[in-house]
């Protein structure tokens, strides 16, 4: 916890403090010139102690546990919520353009469709088998990723663990078996060099106990087991390998609720430290809506979502970000991730049981 600040505390007086408060500081900054205890009790909804608590674990991470995350995944979101409606899903940043598609199985003989993977569990999940294939401990040919027991990936994604209808453990395992299905369509287009792309799913194979797919269909997903392994395609591995980057896992844990807020968190992190200093970068609320909303209406999307942005913001107090009419104007900023953690070590706490805990 942050020590309260003692020549503050001497020389502020409460009116004094309440003034300054109020006066639209960032969270990290409260934090910083009030102490935890100050800056909750000034608190006046959930919503800013949620602020709180997210820049709270950014000004306290010391960069001792790292996850990892296939950049692909940093540019453009998942689905935010439940899309059974439709077959497909498709997000863009401009160049780059993100696909996720469902797909249509034969169970006994009937055609099941597995729909979309959605929500923040989708993306934990993304995140938990990057990290565990840059464990440095595994073999490198390893495509084989160990889940352990439910109750203690959630923990360790920061996750609640609660069980009925609308607990987490239903829900993981609902988009452990969505992600497991889907199939993911990247596209590149450049100028004068054509569009790359890569179409592939995640995962080869697994192995899911007697009825589990009956139940995924008739929507009774707290009956599904949680397998003891999958094992990653030959592309999903070696791409996870080469080109995941580096996400700060005790901040990704403190926003592990908001399906956005990770969105905008892991973009950011990826794209803040590569903007050249000096140079202001605008990203449009239209462009922001095509690339990370569920709905096309720009208004839509700024109404809902600028929550969870500031959320994220706090969560990467270090993100120099400027919030406007026109939408966010970027500058370059350090990483999220302390850069003295970037060479990977084996121990620490993070999503993947190891993250990767680095010194």
């Amino acid at each position: 916890m942050l020590s309260e600040n003692p020549w503050h505390k001497s020389f502020i007086t409460p009116a004094c403090r309440d003034t300054v408060m109020s006066a639209n500081l960032s969270p990290a900054k409260q934090l910083l010139l009030f102490g935890s205890e100050e800056a909750r009790r000034q608190a006046k909804t959930p919503k800013e102690l949620q602020l709180l608590d997210a820049a709270q674990a950014a000004l306290t991470d010391d960069g001792s546990a790292i996850s990892f995350l296939h950049k692909g995944f940093c540019h453009c979101g998942l689905p935010l919520r439940k899309r059974d409606n439709t077959a497909t899903w498709t997000r863009t940043d401009g160049q780059f353009s993100f696909t996720v598609a469902g797909s249509t199985v034969s169970v006994a003989g009937q055609e099941q469709f597995i729909g979309l993977p959605y929500g923040p569990k989708a993306r934990l999940l993304s995140v938990y088998l990057a990290s565990e294939v840059k464990n440095p401990r595994r073999r490198a040919d390893d495509r084989t990723i160990q889940f352990g027991k439910i109750s203690e990936w959630l923990k360790d994604a920061g996750v609640l663990v609660t069980g009925g209808e609308r607990g987490s453990i239903q829900a993981t395992k609902e988009q452990l078996v969505r992600l497991a299905f889907a199939i993911f369509t990247m596209t590149l287009a450049r100028a004068g060099q054509g569009t790359w792309f890569h179409r592939e799913g995640l995962i080869e194979s697994g192995c899911l106990a007697d009825g589990d797919l009956e139940a995924f269909g008739r929507g009774e997903y707290g009956k599904l087991s949680w397998p003891d392994h999958v094992t990653l395609t030959r592309n999903a591995h070696e791409r996870m390998m080469t080109q995941a980057i580096p996400i700060a896992t005790q901040r990704l844990q403190a926003i592990a609720h908001n399906a956005a807020a990770i969105d905008f968190f892991v973009w950011l992190s990826y794209r803040l430290p590569r903007i050249p200093a000096g140079d202001d970068v605008l990203a449009s609320w239209t462009a922001l809506t095509k690339q990370f909303g569920d709905s096309s209406y720009v208004s839509h999307f700024k109404q809902n979502y600028l929550g969870s942005l500031e959320l994220a913001l706090s969560a990467y107090p270090e993100a120099n970000v400027e919030i406007t009419d026109e939408g966010l104007i970027l500058r370059h900023s350090d990483p999220s991730v302390p850069r003295r953690t970037l060479v990977a070590v084996s121990g620490g706490k993070s999503l993947s049981r190891l993250g990767a805990a680095v010194e």
